[in-house]
C-alpha cells in the first residue's frame, strides 16, 4: 500500500497550543500575494509573508507556491516557527488524493481528493479534509488561485488588512505567447 501516516510528536504533546493557532485570529497586512521568490523547484516560484496572530508576539509565517506553466498546481502552507518545524496546516489544489488511515472507514472511503486542506488531528496524525465552501466551488478554484486564497484565508481565520485576498504570479514570469501561422509553409494544393 503507498501512502504514509504523518504524526507531530509537537502536536500530540500540546495540542490545546496547536489548536489555538488554528483557531486563533490571525492578521495578513496586505492580501495581494505575488509570487515572485525563486522556489526549489525551476518551474515554480513563492511568496513568503509573515502573519500576526492575535495574543502572540512572534509571527507566522504564509508560503505560497505556484507552479507557473499548471496553474491548477499551487499550495498555501501556515507556518509557526517558535511551536513547529512542520506546517501547522496546508491547502492542496491539485495532486494525488490523500489517504486519512486513522479515520475508521474502508481505504476506498477514506481517501479525500484535492482540492483539500492538511492539519494535525489531537493523536498528532495529519489528516487531509474538504470544507463546504470546496465542495461548492471546486473547479473555480482550480481555475482561480485567488477562489483557493480565499478559502484558505476564511478557513484558517486570516484577515486581510486592505480586505481583499488575491494570489497572481509576476508577469514576468508569465510564459510568452507567441504568435505564429502554424499552417506555416503547408499547401493545400494538389
Amino acid at each position: 500500500m503507498k501512502g504514509k501516516k504523518t504524526i507531530s510528536a509537537v502536536v500530540v504533546s500540546s495540542y490545546s497550543v496547536y489548536s489555538s493557532i488554528l483557531s486563533g485570529e490571525k492578521h495578513l497586512p496586505d492580501g495581494r500575494l505575488v509570487l515572485d521568490e525563486e522556489d526549489s523547484h525551476p518551474e515554480c516560484r513563492r511568496k513568503t509573508v509573515e502573519v500576526t496572530l492575535k495574543g502572540q508576539s512572534e509571527p507566522l509565517s504564509l508560503v505560497a507556491r505556484g507552479n507557473l506553466t499548471f496553474a491548477k498546481k499551487y499550495s498555501l502552507a501556515l507556518f509557526d516557527p517558535s511551536y513547529m518545524q512542520q506546517a501547522c496546516c496546508r491547502f492542496d489544489s491539485y495532486g494525488k488524493p490523500h489517504t486519512n488511515f486513522n479515520s475508521g472507514k474502508p481505504l476506498k472511503e477514506s481517501r479525500v481528493r484535492t482540492p483539500h486542506f492538511h492539519c494535525f488531528d489531537e493523536t498528532g496524525v495529519e489528516i487531509a479534509y474538504r470544507n463546504a465552501y470546496i465542495d461548492a466551488h471546486e473547479s473555480e478554484i482550480f481555475t482561480d488561485r485567488g477562489k483557493g486564497f480565499k478559502c484558505f484565508l476564511d478557513e484558517e481565520h486570516v484577515v486581510c488588512g486592505n480586505g481583499v485576498g488575491e494570489i497572481k504570479n509576476d508577469g514576468l514570469l508569465q510564459p510568452e505567447e507567441k504568435e505564429e501561422d502554424i499552417l506555416k509553409g503547408v499547401s493545400f494544393d494538389e
